[in-house]
Order: structure tokens, then C-alpha cells, then sequence
């Protein structure tokens, strides 16, 4: 198991917190761009965690 432990070729992110997750069920979120800007239509997910645990 990888530990999270900073060395001169790894380096730790904390991406901890509240998060706006959209499934991208026709697969066209990069064709899109979603990523340009704020996705609409989101639903709050903590991280870490599961989609599935919102269910």
C-alpha cells in the first residue's frame, strides 16, 4: 500500500472537501468542455467518499 509521504519525485494534494460531481452519461463532457466552466446540474459529494454512498 502507497502511504501518503512527500519525497523529491512525489508530492501530496489534499483534495478534502465538498465537491460538485456530475455523471457524464453520454460521454461528451470533454467534447463539451465541461471543463471551461462550473458545471451546472451538480449534486454535492464529500471527498473522500463514494458515489455510490449518495444513493
Amino acid at each position: 500500500m502507497l502511504y501518503p509521504i512527500e519525497n523529491r519525485v512525489r508530492e501530496v494534494k489534499n483534495l478534502n472537501g465538498i465537491w460538485n460531481f456530475k455523471i457524464d452519461r453520454n460521454n461528451e463532457g470533454i467534447e463539451k468542455q465541461w471543463y471551461a466552466q462550473p458545471l451546472k446540474d451538480t449534486v454535492p459529494m464529500a471527498v473522500p467518499a463514494s458515489f455510490n454512498d449518495l444513493e
